[in-house]
C-alpha cells in the first residue's frame, strides 16, 4: 500500500535509529546506574518531547520547562517501565498527560475537547483515511485550527499509534468516552478542512441560481 504524504507527516516523529534498543539502555542503566545510558535516552527523546510540548502548548518557555519536567519524570520512574508498551509510547504518554494537565489549568473551565465545548448531535463517523489523505500543508492548518485537546488525541492515535486503552489511561476516561472524543475530533477536523479548503459548492450554486433568476426575472 502506498504511503500518503500525510501518513509520512504523522509518522515523522517516530524514532528510526535502532542502533541500541531503548530496553537495552534502560536495563543497563538500572543495573549499573551509569548515567551515560540515560544520556543516550535523553538524546533520543529530548527534542521530540520538546516538539510535542511546543505543538500543544504554543509557548517556548512553557515547552522547555515541560520538557525538563517530563524528562525528570522519565528518570525517576524508569524502574516502573514494565515493557508492556513501547518505551516511546510510555514517554509520549507522560508528555501528553503533562500537556493536557497544563492546558486544562490555563483554559477557562478546563475545556479543551470538542465534546466538552459543543453539544453536537450531528456527528458522523469519519474514516481514518480522511486524515491520512489530506496534503501535509493543509493537515498542519487543520490541526492548528481545532481545539487543542482534539489535536492531542488525533496525534496520539495517528502519530503515536496508541491504542484506545492507552489513550483512555492518559485522559483518565472510559474507553467508550475516549472513542467518542476521537470521533468528535475527526469530525471537527473534517469541518475545519471543509471550511478552509473546500469551496462551498452548494452555496455557490444557490447564489448563482438566484443571480440568474434575478437577472432574467425567472419565477
Amino acid at each position: 500500500m502506498m504511503v500518503t504524504e500525510s501518513q509520512a507527516y504523522l509518522e515523522q516523529s517516530k524514532y528510526q535509529n535502532n542502533e541500541v534498543a531503548d530496553e537495552t539502555l534502560i536495563q543497563s542503566f538500572l543495573e549499573s546506574q551509569d548515567s551515560s545510558y540515560f544520556d543516550q535516552l535523553y538524546s533520543k527523546y529530548a527534542k521530540k518531547i520538546f516538539s510535542k510540548c511546543m505543538g500543544l502548548l504554543k509557548h517556548t518557555d512553557t515547552a522547555r520547562e515541560g520538557t525538563q519536567e517530563i524528562l525528570l519524570k522519565v528518570f525517576l520512574n524508569l524502574s516502573a517501565f514494565d515493557g508492556t508498551s513501547k518505551f516511546s509510547t510510555w514517554v509520549y504518554a507522560l508528555t501528553y498527560n503533562f500537556c493536557i494537565d497544563q492546558l486544562r489549568a490555563i483554559k477557562k473551565e478546563g475545556k479543551i475537547f470538542s465534546d466538552e465545548m459543543e453539544q453536537t448531535t450531528d456527528v458522523v463517523e469519519i474514516p481514518d483515511d480522511f486524515l491520512l489523505e489530506i496534503a501535509v500543508d493543509k493537515l498542519k492548518v487543520v490541526l492548528d485550527n481545532i481545539p487543542v485537546g482534539d489535536k492531542a488525541i488525533l496525534l496520539m492515535k495517528f502519530q503515536e499509534n496508541m491504542r484506545i486503552e492507552e489513550i483512555s489511561s492518559i485522559l483518565n476516561e472510559s474507553e467508550s468516552a475516549t472513542k467518542l472524543k476521537l470521533s468528535k475530533a475527526k469530525w471537527k477536523a473534517k469541518k475545519v478542512y471543509e471550511a478552509k479548503f473546500q469551496p462551498a459548492s452548494s452555496n455557490a450554486i444557490r447564489m448563482n441560481l438566484e443571480s440568474v433568476k434575478e437577472r432574467y426575472a425567472f419565477g
